[in-house]
């Protein structure tokens, strides 16, 4: 996965490099390196962020008015 592919399923889910650090539980600035290409996605990262945005098209949330 590329740095643009990487930041493309990010954007599907909604979260920001900083929503993921925080979801990983580590400092924000490896998930910042990874969305500019200057360090190699681990590849257990890679894959969850993208079967989490495959799962995020299949499955959308419902539209605001339906939210509750």
């Amino acid at each position: 996965m590329t740095a643009d592919e990487f930041n493309q399923n990010l954007q599907t889910i909604g979260w920001s490099p900083k929503c993921l650090a925080r979801m990983l539980g580590i400092n924000d600035r490896n998930p910042r390196r990874w969305c500019s290409g200057q360090q190699e996605i681990p590849y257990s990262i890679f894959h969850w962020v993208a079967a989490l945005a495959n799962l995020y098209r299949a499955c959308p949330p419902p539209p605001r008015g339906e939210r509750g």
